[in-house]
């Protein structure tokens, strides 16, 4: 009996002597140097912060358990972290001993701002991100960590977007505009990031890429409330150089409709407006191409719609060279058998190429140096019909000259269809005095003078034109008659006749004859 109490008297003994060691001995070894070390953390000196590191270190040796060993941890991460600003080495330290800690525990709020803090000054921006948006749930209530979050995204940003990678910058900028913090540190135009990389795609031939981004930018812009004006017309850009431009026209017409709802427009807006509006141009000639209107002209509904088109071009940019000259010629091909139409379309073509000036359009220019080179042709038919009628006005011309005179001036009038009626001007002509023999030598001369700027256009472009032999002749006959002048005053003023019925044939001759084969 006395042993079993001595036995039980032993063991009580050894277990008080055993919990006193466990639970007042040991604890003391790591609770001592930890609080210790707890008083040194506020400081900013580096040597208390790196007393506080040891005596952290000497508390981590010691065997601490369960939330004890998670404190020394995260006491020993927090004070590594301090001493980073002495010793940028020291950040990858503390990250270290608060990853053991993670890895066992998993991460609180503290943790959690404390490692998104560390991977932001070692510059780990894309750790940052990952972890900021995996524990959001830990973080988003620190202004702090919203500030840390926000500086990585906008850093991972610039970095996706040099790497030509749209679809990431976009998302780290909408990151920022969710946090509502660094919002004016996001460009300006961010939501054009995808445009203007399809664009870019475009010019580079990659319409995949091309199309992706346009798509994008046309989900985007429609899941945030925005218009889509700009992706819907990119998408149409693609269409149309893949060759799928059946819906191209009427695509074109619903976008600058939404375009034209903004009231005052920046200058890239108002660009973006006269590209689309020339664009709607060009598709409305496509389709005029349409096979079932092959070999048909646009009629005047169809210049209606042109002059449309032109307009909004021209209304959003006056002087717009470009969509002047589709009108111009258009204008000039299309005016079958339509002068004042054909003027239009010159005068257009002259006032597109004063306006585009540093573009050269060798066919728009050769149009418009052949027409005026026409223009001086058609003077000189006015200044012929001019001399027939005065020749008409002579009393002293034969019945026979006068009905060819008239006959030449009525073929005139059927030609070209801008003179007066004939038979007025044969109505006027009353008997003339009788000229001076000086008279009719002076008038030769200057009706040679005035001949020769008639047909002189002509001769220079057509050398070979058929008359040419028969019109010398007739100058010669009036030179020698000249000559002969005293002696036959007749022949005179028929060799004149002559040359002008011979010049009124030579004028009415288009067309060389065809050659016998």
């Amino acid at each position: 009996m006395g042993l079993q109490v001595l036995l039980i008297v032993v063991l009580v003994v050894l277990l008080a002597a055993g919990g006193t060691y466990f639970f007042g001995v040991v604890p003391r070894r790591w609770r001592i140097p930890l609080d210790e070390s707890r008083e040194l953390l506020d400081s900013a000196d580096r040597a208390d912060l790196e007393r506080a590191d040891r005596l952290i270190a000497q508390a981590v040796n010691a065997g601490p358990r369960g939330w004890a060993l998670e404190d020394a941890r995260f006491a020993q991460a927090y004070v590594r972290a301090r001493l980073g600003d002495f010793d940028p080495d020291q950040y990858a330290a503390a990250a270290a001993a608060l990853a053991d800690l993670v890895a066992a525990s998993g991460h609180d709020e503290a943790t959690a701002f404390l490692d998104l803090w560390l991977r932001s000054k070692m510059g780990q921006h894309s750790r940052v991100c990952d972890l900021f948006e995996s524990e959001r749930a830990l973080l988003d209530w620190s202004p702090q960590a919203r500030l840390i979050a926000s500086i990585s995204f906008l850093k991972q940003a610039v970095a996706s977007w040099r790497r030509r990678e749209p679809q990431g910058a976009l998302h780290y900028f909408r990151q920022v505009r969710e946090l509502d913090c660094l919002t004016a540190e996001i460009p300006e135009h961010v939501d054009d990031m995808e445009l203007v990389e399809g664009v870019q795609a475009l010019f580079d031939d990659r319409m995949s890429d091309a199309r992706d981004c346009f798509t994008n930018a046309h989900e985007h812009a429609v899941q945030e409330g925005k218009s889509a004006a700009r992706a819907t017309l990119g998408l149409l850009v693609c269409d149309w150089r893949e060759g799928e431009r059946a819906n191209a026209d009427g695509g074109l017409g619903a976008v600058l409709e939404e375009l034209a709802q903004t009231p005052d427009p920046d200058p890239e807006e108002q660009r973006l407006r006269v590209n689309a509006a020339l664009f709607h141009v060009v598709t409305l000639l496509h389709e005029w191409q349409r096979p079932e209107l092959a070999g048909v002209a646009p009629g005047r509904a169809d210049f209606a719609r042109l002059d449309e088109r032109i307009d909004r071009v021209v209304r959003a940019e006056p002087d717009h060279g470009d969509a002047l000259l589709i009108a111009g010629l258009c204008r000039y091909y299309f005016a079958v058998r339509d002068p004042a139409m054909r003027e239009q379309g010159v005068a257009l073509l002259e006032r597109g190429l004063e306006t585009a000036r540093p573009i050269v359009h060798p066919e728009a220019r050769r149009i418009v140096r052949f027409e005026r080179e026409l223009g001086d042709t058609t003077t000189g038919r006015d200044r012929y019909v001019e001399l027939i009628d005065e020749s008409l006005r002579n009393g002293d011309l034969s019945p026979e000259k006068r009905r060819e005179l008239l006959a030449l001036r009525a073929e005139m009038e059927r030609r070209y269809a801008r003179y007066g009626d004939p038979a007025a001007v044969a109505a006027d002509a009353g008997p003339a005095e009788h000229p001076s023999v000086r008279d009719i030598s002076e008038s030769n001369e200057l009706m040679r003078a005035r001949l020769r700027g008639i047909a002189g256009p002509l001769l220079r472009d057509d050398p070979e034109r058929p008359g040419v032999e028969e019109l010398k002749q007739s100058v010669d006959e009036v030179d020698a008659a000249s000559k002969r002048f005293k002696d036959g005053f007749e022949a005179v003023q028929s060799a004149r006749q002559d040359l002008i019925v011979r010049t009124g044939e030579f004028l009415l001759n288009e067309a060389p004859p065809e050659k016998e084969s």
